[in-house]
């Protein structure tokens, strides 16, 4: 005889709809990373590569920050919004990305 059992699946019927939605935002939250602190050095080199690359029209794979994950965009910088302190880049495909250079973590010439 052979005990056939349904693991968690039988104790999420007894759950209510919001427990089971509090708990995805709980592993969900438990996923995300801290935003590195740069220190002056580092802002000036990525700041120094931004500029850079925008003059001497380079594709560059910039490494930021957003939502508690790091993502990656390979594009060439159009503009430098100092007062906003926003770039514009355009990736291959010709599609906009608005980035803040304060999450902004790495930058490299690709």
């Amino acid at each position: 005889m052979t005990i056939r059992d349904r693991g968690t699946m039988k104790w999420t019927a007894i759950m209510l709809p919001e427990h089971v939605a509090m708990l995805r935002e709980y592993y969900a939250d438990q996923k995300k990373k801290e935003k590195p602190e740069l220190d002056e050095q580092e802002i000036e080199e990525i700041e120094r590569m931004i500029f850079d690359g925008m003059e001497g029209d380079l594709k560059l794979v910039l490494i930021y920050w957003s939502d508690g994950n790091f993502k990656t965009l390979i594009g060439k910088v159009d503009c430098i919004d100092q007062i906003s302190k926003k770039i514009k880049v355009v990736d291959e495909f010709n599609d906009k990305f608005y980035l803040d250079v304060e999450n902004v973590v790495s930058v490299q010439i690709g």
